[in-house]
């Protein structure tokens, strides 16, 4: 009982190091999104780094 279940779980290891052997070794991720204001004013808003607070998602208020 024990033998078939490690020829099982050996079987599945080598499955799973061929499924990764066959991926690429690289890959690219690109996000973009589109402001709807003026390079300037965003640019006076993200330059100032006391002003991030007012608009960044990550600085909130409700910090645990």
């Amino acid at each position: 009982m024990i033998r078939k279940f490690l020829i099982g779980v050996v079987a599945v290891g080598v499955l799973l190091a061929l499924a990764v052997a066959t991926r690429p070794s690289s890959f690219h991720v690109e996000r973009s999104g589109i402001v709807p204001t003026p390079p300037e004013i965003a640019f006076v808003h993200v330059n100032d780094f006391h002003a991030w607070a007012g608009w960044s998602p990550w600085e909130s208020s409700t910090r645990l």
